[in-house]
């Protein structure tokens, strides 16, 4: 790792946290190794367009879940007295995602970072900062003030936890300090239930074009087809067969979503739908009704 001159930390881009994500920290991509985090086109876009209280209804491997909480360890750094609240849907998750989503890239600060924002403990449920900063996980909601509050694959919590779903949005959301951010993904897990509701309203809300209060939710969805990675290439193009069937769904994407595949998008497509058959349309969904329709 090279030199971190001072003169570089000192700089005023340091005062824009969107300098910072793109140039400080290092992460796991999808294939484990460990580079450097630049937002791919889908983060950038969604964060220009974050609100207070954002409602996330992913497809698969957007860099969603990366992106929040990089800018949850971000913001518990560079800001004293900031407390960040996780809640994953199991609790093997709420610890898989402190130990590679915040852990893992403020490991890889460069130490002269490192040793101005000092982490003082850790463990398997929290991080906390030199500057009275934290970031704390559970699979619950949590009691007591924070400022960034992510919660994780609700869809599966309100699905088959409906209790703990209520339990969730009762305990941490009053808690989220004015002013403070609120995070809520997942993929769709059934067309009812509290994730399908806070969907629907705050979808219904954007296709109305409303006005939102700091306390209502923003809708954000970004289909397969917006993700640059999800093509074949020309030479593995040209080797898929695309039935019938699939050639009318493109075709209706185009005619009636005005959404328009390419040859390397739609044999990518046909390749994944091979495998995972009727899970596909809730992995890799192209509108926000396919995804609870799939479900």
């Amino acid at each position: 790792m090279k030199p971190f001159e001072s003169t570089e930390l000192n700089h005023a881009a340091i005062a824009s946290q969107e300098w910072r994500l793109n140039n400080l920290y290092y992460v796991l991509n999808e294939q484990g190794k460990n580079v450097k985090f630049e937002m791919r086109p889908l983060q950038k876009n969604f964060y220009d367009n974050m609100w207070y209280r954002n409602i996330l209804l992913k497809s698969r491997q957007i860099g969603g879940t990366t992106l929040i909480e990089l800018m949850g360890l971000d913001s518990a750094i560079f800001i004293k007295n900031f407390r960040v609240v996780v809640v994953a849907h199991k609790k093997d998750d709420a610890a898989n995602i402190l130990e590679t989503k915040a852990m893992h890239p403020y490991l890889n600060l460069h130490p002269e970072i490192r040793e101005r924002f000092k982490l003082v403990e850790a463990n398997k449920t929290n991080m906390k900062f030199s500057n009275g900063s934290s970031i704390e996980v559970a699979t619950s909601g949590r009691s007591g003030t924070s400022q960034f509050l992510h919660i994780s694959e609700f869809g599966y919590t309100a699905a088959n936890r409906p209790e703990a779903a209520r339990e969730i949005l009762s305990g941490s959301l009053p808690g989220v300090h004015e002013g403070g951010l609120v995070f809520i993904e997942s993929t769709a897990e059934g067309s009812e239930g509290l994730f399908f509701d806070l969907c629907q309203t705050s979808h219904n809300m954007k296709k109305e074009k409303r006005h939102l209060a700091e306390t209502d939710f923003k809708f954000h969805f970004y289909g397969w087809h917006q993700k640059e990675s999800n093509v074949l290439t020309k030479e593995d193009t040209g080797l898929v067969h695309i039935p019938k069937r699939l050639e009318q769904y493109f075709d209706d994407l185009k005619t009636k979503q005005n959404i328009i595949t390419s040859p390397e998008q739609q044999a990518w497509y046909t390749s994944q739908q091979g495998v995972l058959q009727q899970m596909m349309l809730k992995e890799n969904p192209s509108t926000p009704e396919e995804a609870f329709q799939a479900s």
